[in-house]
């Protein structure tokens, strides 16, 4: 097939190691269609939707594989991408702009998540009508619409006893974050990959991540360091197992059952991730939903691929099938 990449150029000269990823992803995923003897073309948006687009259909794709993780440098408006594509009428790879939009916000997945029944951290959001549970002390504050633990560090977690704690901060943070208050869940993380290998999206690992050595006093989360600085003491500490003791088959067999029915809910298709963190009492709550979670060796989709017993190519090629045509 003649399958077309499409991605937002980064404008930056000096990339951070969050849009540096975009681009890895780009020659990662055409390596391994061009592997499963396809014929790529790299077609980045340049910030001209009728450029874009008149370009798109001139090079007639069967499939177009979707790397749209920002839309003009805004991580937060990636669905106007997604848009662009659908406006096109050429079959992509991955969720549709309904479902990209669904999980853009992060307080809107969790209010969507919440009335589906499924177990979710309470949020606050400024100007919230909603009342604060008494005995929720300690929180996690984190910016909306950005992914890839962006904004997030060590100094996110704070223990605060009111309302009006809370409220302050919020007011302090800069506005173009969105930052929100989530009930902060002190325990593990762990996150369900899912694929489509033709019965339709299905989970096909959990992963531990694991902080060694962390001292007692320091929040066990992913935070921006040990999700991109290879340097720094929080990425070398932090390891991903598929080992799980035999204690926690239940826990993690919820885990399964619950990422199935997030997936439903939000109409997830082709291949997704949703996060965990499970409290002392193993019970596992959904703190973010991924629709388009990234790709590359060192990827956790990829590292749940080969758990399954999958190679890239494979991989590649039932995202690639799972696409309605």
């Amino acid at each position: 097939m003649i399958i077309a990449i499409c991605y937002d150029m980064p404008t930056t000269q000096e990339l951070a190691p969050d849009l540096q990823d975009t681009l890895e992803q780009v020659k990662y995923v055409e390596e391994h269609l061009t592997l499963l003897g396809h014929t790529v073309k790299i077609i980045p948006y340049m910030g001209r939707s009728q450029e874009f687009i008149n370009n798109l259909k001139a090079t007639n794709p069967n499939v177009v594989w979707n790397l749209f993780e920002s839309f003009q440098g805004s991580e937060a408006e990636q669905f106007k991408g997604v848009m662009l594509l659908e406006s096109a009428e050429i079959s992509f790879t991955g969720s549709s702009v309904q479902s990209m939009m669904f999980c853009a916000d992060k307080t809107i997945t969790n209010n969507i998540l919440k009335e589906a029944g499924i177990n979710v951290p309470f949020q606050y959001v400024l100007n919230d009508t909603e009342e604060m549970p008494a005995n929720l002390y300690k929180w996690i504050f984190k910016p909306a619409k950005l992914h890839g633990s962006v904004a997030i560090s060590d100094k996110s977690v704070m223990e605060l006893y009111s309302e009006k704690e809370v409220v302050e901060i919020l007011n302090r943070a800069r506005p173009e974050l969105e930052i929100y208050a989530e009930e902060y869940i002190d325990g593990r993380e762990f996150s369900v990959t899912l694929l489509d290998r033709g019965l339709g999206l299905l989970p096909i690992a959990v992963a531990e991540m694991r902080f060694i050595n962390y001292p007692q006093d320091k929040p066990k989360i992913l935070n921006y360091n040990s999700k991109w600085d290879e340097e720094s003491e929080d990425f070398k500490n932090t390891k991903r197992t598929f080992n799980h003791a035999p204690e926690d088959r239940a826990m993690v067999a919820e885990m399964i059952d619950i990422a199935a029915k997030t997936a439903s809910v939000l109409n997830l298709e082709g291949f997704a991730r949703i996060d965990f963190r499970c409290d002392a009492g193993r019970t596992p709550w959904v703190i973010d939903v991924n629709p388009n979670p990234g790709l590359g060796d060192d990827s956790g989709f990829m590292a749940a691929c080969r758990r399954a017993g999958l190679t890239p190519e494979k991989a590649i090629d039932a995202i690639i099938w799972a696409v309605k045509r």
